[in-house]
């Protein structure tokens, strides 16, 4: 897969998602009503983005760029 053109863009976005995804996290454990379903979501997308970091095959390449990468952007 290290041959796939977008591969260090996918890359960095994942790592971007997963950095938010953890900003998201500890912000809802810091609350004093910390909601227990919200904190599971994030918990379990968090275990789905490492997965995706781990495989990279061109599903995930896709899902990063076209998926991810707008959210963050639309995040700023």
């Amino acid at each position: 897969m290290s041959d796939h053109p977008d591969l260090e863009l996918a890359q960095q976005t994942l790592r971007d998602y997963h950095q938010f995804l953890q900003q998201q996290l500890q912000h809802e454990q810091a609350r004093e009503d910390a909601d227990e379903e919200t904190l599971d979501e994030l918990e379990e997308h968090l275990q789905e983005i490492e997965s995706e970091q781990q495989t990279l095959t061109p599903a995930v390449i896709h899902k990063a760029l076209t998926v991810y990468a707008p959210f963050l952007q639309a995040m700023q």
